[in-house]
């Protein structure tokens, strides 16, 4: 998995943006209380969720796999991040001239329609990633059901390739 994502620069910037804005969030409880108030306004609205805000943490440079629920959090709440990200830069809640500029740096990357699709590329991979780490992991696991989950995995990431690219661009032009 990361040797995939990291061969894609599209792939590799998007989750250098997730990893940006959840440093920023868990620096600043100024934005990060934006960020959680942005989200459950948008929560009757759209299916945007505030404990996602939470999920928002530093990505583990060698823990993979614990990556899926920072951008799986991104992605789902992208909308209202992105507003979030609006008004702690509009109203300059963060007080250091650096901070500012962190902040405008990871609101122009999240405007930018590569981040999200970049996200969404590697989101599905990631899950079955994770999915088949917690099967190989349970206690009840033999060697057939390894075998078997493995190819599963196999399958479907060679099956949806191509659709898969495919709907993520439709997603990210139907949310940019």
């Amino acid at each position: 998995v990361q040797a995939a994502a990291e061969s894609s620069e599209l792939v590799r910037k998007s989750i250098s943006i997730v990893h940006e804005l959840s440093k920023l969030s868990k620096d600043s409880i100024k934005v990060r209380q934006l960020l959680k108030q942005e989200c459950a306004d948008l929560k009757y609205s759209e299916a945007s969720d505030a404990a996602a805000v939470t999920a928002l943490r530093p990505l583990c440079p060698t823990r993979w796999l614990c990556r899926f629920g920072p951008i799986k959090a991104t992605v789902d709440n992208y909308p209202a991040l992105v507003a979030g990200m609006r008004k702690i830069v509009q109203s300059k809640v963060l007080s250091t001239a650096t901070g500012q500029a962190k902040a405008e740096g990871i609101l122009q990357n999240l405007l930018k329609g590569e981040t999200y699709l970049g996200l969404c590329a590697i989101i599905k991979p990631l899950a079955l990633m994770e999915q088949l780490s917690l099967t190989l992991q349970a206690k009840e696991v033999d060697l057939d059901s390894t075998e078997e989950a493995l190819m599963i995995v196999d399958r479907t990431i060679k099956q949806s390739r191509d659709s898969h690219f495919l709907d993520c661009y439709k997603l990210t032009t139907d949310i940019l």
